[in-house]
């Protein structure tokens, strides 16, 4: 799978380490969008990296954690069929929260970043 993996940039052609395990049966959707959501909060206590719009969105009680859960697990079922679409639009298709309210809180997330890190 490492080799899989080096085969190019982590990006090409989508397939990252979980996808790559999603793909080979290690791990389920649900469970690689779990582990991401922790990953990501920890890189976010740690300002080792921005907070992503899905946590954003729970802290700000747009969605709740299992609505982030869902929302993820499908992105990464739909990856898996080389069907590749943003967070947003899979929670606005999933009816999860509306279009208006992501483009509030994307506004929203982009000036918490300058605040919190200080640009």
């Amino acid at each position: 799978m490492l080799k899989q993996q080096r085969n190019g940039s982590p990006t090409d052609r989508h397939r990252r380490l979980g996808q790559i395990l999603v793909a080979h049966k290690l791990v389920t959707p649900v469970q690689l969008a779990r582990a991401l959501i922790v990953q990501q909060q920890q890189r976010s206590q740690l300002r080792m990296a921005p907070q992503v719009l899905g946590e954003f969105l729970v802290e700000r009680g747009y969605i709740s954690a299992n609505d982030l859960e869902l929302a993820l697990a499908e992105q990464i079922r739909l990856d898996q069929q080389n069907k590749h679409y943003n967070l947003g639009k899979i929670l606005v298709h999933l009816n999860l929260i509306r279009q208006d309210a992501i483009d509030k809180a994307a506004r929203e997330q982009e000036l918490s970043f300058w605040d919190r890190f200080g640009y």
